[in-house]
C-alpha cells in the first residue's frame, strides 16, 4: 500500500476515535475540548480521498524512444516502433505529434493520398531534425529505417527489413565520413550471419566475417 494510503487510514483511524470519545463526553462542538465537528469531518475525507488517490506510477507518459544503433552479433534488434496511425481521410497528409506534451513536436507522421502512411520521423532531442526517419509501404510494412546516431544531422545507419520486420540488413558507417563501411547480413529468424567491411574506404569490401 502506497505511503499516502497509509497516512490516510491513519488518519481515519484517528477521527474515528475522536468521534467516539466525544459521544461519550458529549463533547460535540466544544471549544478547546478537541471535538470539533470539522475536525471529524477533515479526517474522514482524508481517509476517502487517500483512497481514491493513483499511485504517481499510474501517471505514465509515451515517450519516443532513442535510436539504437545494429548488433555487432547475436539475435538482431527490432526497430523502433512509432505506432503509426492509418487514416481513411484521402486529402489527410501530415500528423505531428508531442509524446511527451512539453509543447515541442517531436515526431511526424507522413501520408499518400488515401491516408497511407509512408514515413514517420523521430525527433528525440526536439532540434527540428530528426534522428530516425522509418519508411513504410502505405500498407504498414515496414521497409527500411534510417539513423542519425551521434546526431550530427547525417544518416550513418540503414536498417532493412523482411516481410515480417525481421531484420535483413544493416549498412554501417563507422565513422561518419559519409561512407557505408560496414555491411551486416541477417538470416530469416533476424540472427547475424555475415558482416562485409570495407576498410579502406573505396566502397567495396575487402573483409568477410561469418557467424552460425
Amino acid at each position: 500500500m502506497s505511503g499516502v494510503n497509509e497516512r490516510a487510514e491513519r488518519g481515519g483511524e484517528a477521527a474515528k476515535a475522536r468521534a467516539a470519545g466525544c459521544r461519550r463526553k458529549g463533547g460535540w462542538g466544544r471549544r478547546g475540548g478537541g471535538c470539533s465537528g470539522m475536525g471529524v469531518l477533515l479526517g474522514m475525507a482524508l481517509l476517502v480521498t487517500g483512497c481514491l488517490l493513483p499511485p504517481s506510477s499510474a501517471r505514465a507518459q509515451t515517450q519516443p524512444a532513442a535510436p539504437a544503433p545494429a548488433p555487432e552479433g547475436g539475435k538482431a534488434g527490432a526497430a523502433v516502433k512509432a505506432a503509426p496511425k492509418q487514416v481513411a481521410e484521402p486529402n489527410f497528409v501530415r500528423l505531428e505529434i508531442d509524446s511527451n506534451f512539453d509543447g515541442i513536436i517531436d515526431q511526424r507522421q507522413y501520408f499518400e493520398k488515401g491516408g497511407k502512411l509512408v514515413r514517420v520521423e523521430l525527433d528525440e532531442d526536439q532540434d527540428g531534425i530528426p534522428e530516425q526517419i522509418q519508411y513504410y509501404d502505405g500498407e504498414d510494412k515496414l521497409l527500411r529505417v534510417e539513423f542519425d546516431t551521434n546526431k550530427d544531422k547525417k544518416i550513418d545507419q540503414r536498417q532493412y527489413f523482411r516481410a515480417n520486420r525481421v531484420l535483413l540488413r544493416s549498412e554501417i558507417d563507422t565513422n561518419h565520413d559519409g561512407s557505408f563501411d560496414r555491411v551486416q547480413h541477417f538470416n530469416e529468424q533476424g540472427r547475424l550471419e555475415r558482416v562485409e567491411i570495407d576498410t579502406n574506404n573505396d566502397g567495396k569490401p575487402d573483409q568477410w566475417e561469418y557467424y552460425q
